[in-house]
């Protein structure tokens, strides 16, 4: 017996290759021509109540189809295709103990951007009024931290891969992206000086919408990746 998952999520059957003990899902055995309902001894009693309404349109759209609940004791060939479904639970625990370490990578990435925007302003516009060596140290503060930030999210962005954390990965790598247009707007694209303050800000300001571009969608992915986590 080979068998296709749909789980009900935001109220319709959405095709999925694993299961968690907190869905409702139905299991297509396209060959013995059946459909089993079956609901996670995790599963909430509002998405099984939903659910059901939704199965009496599926009936009459499948009605070569049977429709069977899935009991305390299914068939052995069914409860082998239910386990291949969710998964082992070593499985499981090592894709979030992934998942987890790719969030810590990831906040400490944003931990530096937030040292960046201190370096940032913590100087006046007075230093740039030369080409003095107390102004490429600030520079170069600027771009290690920056790329300290980049290396954090790039390890990131491999425990988001490896766990299959969409949310997180595109966040961290749109992160990665910024951080090197910033260090390359840093090496190659600011003026030399002297620097007006009018320069000076607006060097400041396009450094600070760089970093809040890095880090703000992995704070957004980051939450997102929580709550699911937390439903898994």
């Amino acid at each position: 017996m080979r068998v296709f998952a749909y789980a009900f999520k935001a109220g319709k059957w959405v095709e999925t290759p694993r299961l968690s003990v907190r869905d409702v899902a139905l299991l297509v055995d396209t060959e013995g021509r059946t459909i089993y309902i079956w609901h996670g001894p995790k599963s909430k009693i509002k998405d099984q109540n939903e659910a059901k309404k939704l199965l009496l349109s599926l009936r009459d759209r499948y009605s070569s189809f049977q429709f069977q609940k899935v009991g305390r004791t299914p068939e052995p060939a069914l409860q082998a295709e239910i386990k291949r479904l969710l998964g082992s639970p070593l499985g499981q625990g090592k894709t979030r103990i992934f998942a987890i370490a790719g969030m810590i990578a990831g906040v400490a990435g944003v931990c530096l951007g937030i040292f960046v925007i201190m370096t940032l302003y913590d100087k006046a516009a007075s230093i740039a009024a030369a080409d003095t060596p107390e102004f490429h140290t600030w520079l170069e503060l600027i771009t290690w931290y920056t790329g300290f930030g980049m290396i954090a999210f790039a390890v990131a962005g491999v425990f988001s891969a490896i766990s299959k954390r969409k949310y997180m990965l595109v966040s961290v790598v749109i992160g990665i992206v910024m951080g090197l247009l910033a260090i390359v707007y840093i090496d190659f694209g600011r003026q030399t000086p002297p620097w007006s303050p009018d320069t000076f800000a607006m060097f400041q300001l396009l450094i600070l919408m760089m970093e809040l571009v890095a880090f703000v969608p992995f704070l957004i992915g980051f939450i997102v990746e929580i709550v699911k986590i937390a439903q898994e």
